[in-house]
Protein backbone atom coordinates (compact mmCIF):
# COMPACT_ATOMS: atom_id res chain seq x y z
CA UNK A 1 0.00 0.00 0.00
CA UNK A 2 1.59 3.22 -1.17
CA UNK A 3 4.16 1.45 -3.35
CA UNK A 4 4.75 2.37 -6.97
CA UNK A 5 2.05 1.24 -9.40
CA UNK A 6 4.80 0.38 -11.88
CA UNK A 7 7.22 -2.53 -12.03
CA UNK A 8 7.42 -5.64 -9.90
CA UNK A 9 6.12 -4.01 -6.70
CA UNK A 10 2.77 -3.30 -8.39
CA UNK A 11 1.16 -6.60 -7.47
CA UNK A 12 -2.27 -7.24 -8.91
CA UNK A 13 -3.36 -10.86 -8.87
CA UNK A 14 -6.66 -11.15 -10.72
CA UNK A 15 -7.80 -7.80 -12.13
CA UNK A 16 -11.37 -8.05 -13.38
CA UNK A 17 -12.59 -4.46 -13.55
CA UNK A 18 -11.32 -0.91 -13.93
CA UNK A 19 -12.84 2.56 -13.68
CA UNK A 20 -11.49 6.08 -14.06
CA UNK A 21 -13.02 9.06 -12.24
CA UNK A 22 -13.35 12.64 -13.52
CA UNK A 23 -9.89 13.56 -12.10
CA UNK A 24 -8.22 10.69 -13.97
CA UNK A 25 -7.75 8.49 -10.89
CA UNK A 26 -7.71 4.77 -11.65
CA UNK A 27 -9.59 2.08 -9.66
CA UNK A 28 -8.81 -1.61 -10.15
CA UNK A 29 -10.93 -4.50 -8.84
CA UNK A 30 -8.57 -7.30 -7.78
CA UNK A 31 -10.82 -10.30 -7.26
CA UNK A 32 -8.19 -12.72 -5.93
CA UNK A 33 -6.97 -10.25 -3.28
CA UNK A 34 -10.51 -9.15 -2.23
CA UNK A 35 -9.62 -5.52 -2.79
CA UNK A 36 -10.17 -2.42 -4.90
CA UNK A 37 -6.89 -0.65 -5.61
CA UNK A 38 -6.47 3.05 -6.37
CA UNK A 39 -3.84 4.92 -8.42
CA UNK A 40 -3.98 8.70 -8.09
CA UNK A 41 -3.50 10.89 -11.15
CA UNK A 42 -2.50 13.90 -9.00
CA UNK A 43 -1.78 14.45 -5.29
CA UNK A 44 -4.97 13.72 -3.36
CA UNK A 45 -6.34 12.39 -0.07
CA UNK A 46 -7.65 8.84 0.21
CA UNK A 47 -9.44 7.82 3.43
CA UNK A 48 -7.92 10.84 5.17
CA UNK A 49 -4.33 10.03 4.12
CA UNK A 50 -2.20 11.65 1.38
CA UNK A 51 -1.95 9.69 -1.87
CA UNK A 52 0.87 10.39 -4.32
CA UNK A 53 0.44 10.17 -8.10
CA UNK A 54 1.65 6.91 -9.60
CA UNK A 55 1.50 4.99 -6.32
CA UNK A 56 -1.05 2.25 -5.61
CA UNK A 57 -3.27 2.22 -2.54
CA UNK A 58 -6.14 0.16 -1.17
CA UNK A 59 -9.38 2.06 -1.64
CA UNK A 60 -11.43 -0.73 -0.05
CA UNK A 61 -11.11 -4.36 0.95
CA UNK A 62 -8.45 -6.60 2.44
CA UNK A 63 -5.14 -5.25 3.74
CA UNK A 64 -2.66 -7.85 4.97
CA UNK A 65 -1.30 -6.90 8.40
CA UNK A 66 0.36 -8.42 11.41
CA UNK A 67 3.41 -10.62 11.69
CA UNK A 68 4.25 -12.07 8.25
CA UNK A 69 0.98 -10.58 6.88
CA UNK A 70 -1.04 -13.32 8.59
CA UNK A 71 -3.90 -11.01 9.61
CA UNK A 72 -6.42 -9.05 7.57
CA UNK A 73 -7.50 -5.50 8.29
CA UNK A 74 -10.53 -4.37 6.31
CA UNK A 75 -10.44 -0.92 4.70
CA UNK A 76 -13.90 0.68 4.27
CA UNK A 77 -15.71 -2.67 3.97
CA UNK A 78 -15.32 -6.42 3.65
CA UNK A 79 -15.62 -7.87 0.18
CA UNK A 80 -15.31 -11.31 -1.35
CA UNK A 81 -14.83 -10.97 -5.10
CA UNK A 82 -15.11 -7.37 -6.31
CA UNK A 83 -15.38 -7.19 -10.06
CA UNK A 84 -17.43 -4.54 -11.89
CA UNK A 85 -16.57 -0.90 -11.14
CA UNK A 86 -18.10 2.45 -12.01
CA UNK A 87 -17.73 6.00 -10.69
CA UNK A 88 -20.91 8.09 -10.44
CA UNK A 89 -21.07 11.77 -11.40
CA UNK A 90 -20.98 12.61 -7.66
CA UNK A 91 -17.72 10.67 -7.25
CA UNK A 92 -19.14 7.59 -5.52
CA UNK A 93 -17.41 4.32 -6.40
CA UNK A 94 -19.97 1.64 -7.26
CA UNK A 95 -18.84 -1.97 -7.39
CA UNK A 96 -20.32 -5.40 -7.74
CA UNK A 97 -19.16 -8.23 -5.50
CA UNK A 98 -19.92 -11.50 -7.28
CA UNK A 99 -18.84 -13.56 -4.26
CA UNK A 100 -21.40 -11.85 -2.04
CA UNK A 101 -24.03 -11.36 -4.79
CA UNK A 102 -24.36 -7.63 -4.04
CA UNK A 103 -23.79 -4.22 -5.58
CA UNK A 104 -22.45 -1.57 -3.19
CA UNK A 105 -21.17 1.98 -3.28
CA UNK A 106 -18.45 3.85 -1.41
CA UNK A 107 -18.54 7.58 -0.67
CA UNK A 108 -16.37 10.03 -2.61
CA UNK A 109 -12.77 10.10 -1.38
CA UNK A 110 -13.12 6.65 0.20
Amino acid sequence: DGLSAQGEVAEINFPVGIAVDSQGDLYIADEAMHVIRFVAAAPTVLSGKPASPGDMYIAAGALSTGSLDQQTTWVQTRMLEPDGLAVSSSGRLIYSDSGANVVRELPPGA
